[in-house]
């Protein structure tokens, strides 16, 4: 067997093993509503995710060193924009293995206009089921109930849908 037969053979199997492992993770999420986790925004601020009961909250766990997190972060700022006035959150969580200065300096950057959280201690990555694979996004219900939890690219046409619903259901309670 040649050498590209041979690391075709193993990326298709860590493929296939990471397919798994999402799989396994998503079945086995026992979570059914956000915990009530204490956020550090980038700046200092500090709010739970109570403080987000007013719409649809977004939560998606990310690196700097992530292409595919790196990627999103343009569509989620205009979800955002598209999407905030009628009551989408977003709240960015960076990694606790994300160095402060490369997210900050990227935040920067990007002008990000939804909040960034550190999670230095790990307690919001461990709160939310151990979150290790990113980017991992959770959607919120306003009533905190986990209306959707994936792990990778986001389908962001039927996540923009999702909301809608959700921003809809809000508005008829």
């Amino acid at each position: 067997m040649t050498t590209k037969k041979i690391v075709l053979v193993l990326a298709l199997l860590s493929a296939i093993h990471l397919g798994l492992y999402i799989v396994v993770r998503q079945l086995d999420n026992p979570l059914t509503h956000a915990p009530n986790v204490e956020f550090t925004f980038l700046g200092g601020t500090k709010k739970n995710m109570a403080d987000f009961n007013s719409g649809p909250t977004l939560v998606v766990f990310w690196a700097t060193s992530c292409k595919t997190c790196v990627a999103e972060v343009p569509h989620l700022i205009e979800l955002y924009r598209e999407m905030h006035s009628q009551g989408l959150e977003i709240i960015g969580v960076a990694m606790p293995y994300d160095p402060p200065a490369n997210v900050l300096t990227y935040a920067e950057r990007m002008s990000i206009p939804y909040p960034i959280s550190l999670d230095i201690d790990a307690s919001v990555t461990h709160a939310f089921d151990q979150v290790d694979v990113t980017p991992t996004t959770f959607l919120v219900s306003a009533a905190g109930r986990i209306e959707m939890h994936h792990f990778g690219k986001l389908d962001m046409k039927k996540l923009r849908q999702q909301i809608a619903g959700l921003i809809t259901q809000k508005i008829d309670n």
